[in-house]
């Protein structure tokens, strides 16, 4: 039964890589889009994002941190200072949770 577990683990870690790399340009596609101050398409974009890093990673990573904060931001630029405030709390939470992680590890 362990070696099941470990080649189903095994098995979905190129899909679990392959959705952490399409977050990462959702973030940026989301970065580019508020640079043009198109936020609604910028907030699907790190929501997406954040969807697929929880999905891979949990909901306490620091990648999942990074795609809060962007979206976070995102809000407060749409006006939405209720949730954005929600959002980026968690944000910080989960990176105060993590202090000993270098600079690159929370970006």
């Amino acid at each position: 039964m362990l070696v099941r577990a470990d080649f189903a683990e095994a098995r979905a870690m190129p899909r679990q890589q392959s959705g952490l790399t399409r977050a990462e340009e959702l973030l940026k596609q989301a970065e580019a889009l508020i640079g043009k101050r198109e936020f609604a398409g910028a907030q699907a974009a790190a929501e997406e994002s954040l969807t697929l890093r929880e999905a891979a990673l949990g909901r306490s990573h620091l990648l999942v941190a990074s795609s809060l904060d962007m979206l976070g931001v995102i809000l407060f630029y749409r006006g939405d200072l209720t949730k954005a405030e929600a959002t980026l709390s968690r944000a910080l939470d989960i990176t105060r949770k993590n202090p000993k992680a270098t600079f690159d590890e929370r970006a």
